[in-house]
């Protein structure tokens, strides 16, 4: 199993980050592998297209919203794939936000690290911008 951490400092209140996080339309905004033809969100869980399913081995995955913890969570209900966003406050204007990744053991840990790298540049663009 892989893990993954990094934290990033944004110009931007950590209740209005949640909001755009909490959306889980907006995953592919700022996940590098999710197109947004592969997600349909219902009720805390994401429908993955076939494609990614397929590529994945799961149709489905987890998908929970905790506002109080400033908290977005994810997994994949195989266990090979999952993460989770915290974002903690600064100042009002000012957020820290930390991603967290794992993957199986059998993932390429180069080819998801540069995943990861890319889907940190775009959730801090998203967020910015938001």
């Amino acid at each position: 199993m892989a893990d993954f951490e990094h934290s990033i400092t944004v110009a931007v209140g950590a209740d209005d980050i949640l909001d755009v996080l909490a959306d889980s339309a907006r995953i592919p905004d700022y996940v590098a592998i999710i197109e947004l033809a592969d997600i349909d969100a219902v009720e805390g869980e994401l429908d993955l297209d076939h494609e990614l399913a397929a590529r994945d081995g799961a149709a489905e995955a987890r998908f929970h919203v905790d506002r109080s913890a400033r908290r977005v969570e994810w997994a994949l209900p195989n266990g090979d794939l999952g993460g989770s966003i915290e974002i903690a406050p600064i100042t009002a204007s000012m957020s820290k936000v930390t991603i967290r990744l794992w993957t199986g053991d059998d993932a390429d840990a180069a080819a998801v690290q540069r995943m990861f790298d890319e889907s940190v540049q775009n959730l801090r663009r998203t967020v910015a911008r938001r």
